[in-house]
């Protein structure tokens, strides 16, 4: 099992066009059958026909389309249009901000303890070794 990070690295090799087997010489630990299962899970994903709020056949919905299906939903006035739109634009301003504060959180604390985990590896102690820290 990999994790989402890795996921969405294979995923945009896949996109750039890397084969199967050089993703997994890029990767070295995951095995053949995660990337395989990573990569048809996009596929399937990005295939599938997408159901717009006021159509009945799929369709290929992109976010100008959620924004303007939002803005319209209920709205007579073109005023209404125009702040249901904008209070749209803000909460996915504030939505965006607040995954990227998570995904910053993520990476400082997967960075912590990359790092403790790197120092309680190392056999050499550096503060002890220090030649200097008894000449101050």
């Amino acid at each position: 099992m990999i994790d989402r990070h890795l996921q969405r690295i294979i995923i945009r090799w896949w996109r750039e066009g890397l084969t199967i087997q050089e993703i997994q010489e890029l990767t070295k630990f995951a095995h053949h059958d995660d990337i395989t299962q990573t990569i048809g899970t996009y596929e399937t994903q990005r295939k599938a026909p997408v159901m717009s709020i006021f159509t009945s056949t799929p369709e290929n919905v992109d976010l100008q389309a959620v924004r303007h299906d939002y803005a319209n939903a209920f709205a007579s006035d073109p005023d209404d249009i125009d702040l249901r739109a904008y209070r749209f634009d803000q909460w996915l301003k504030r939505h965006d901000m607040q995954l990227m504060g998570t995904a910053w959180a993520e990476g400082v604390t997967y960075g912590i303890n990359a790092t403790l985990s790197a120092a309680k590896s190392v056999r050499v102690n550096p503060v002890r070794e220090n030649p200097y820290l008894d000449k101050e």
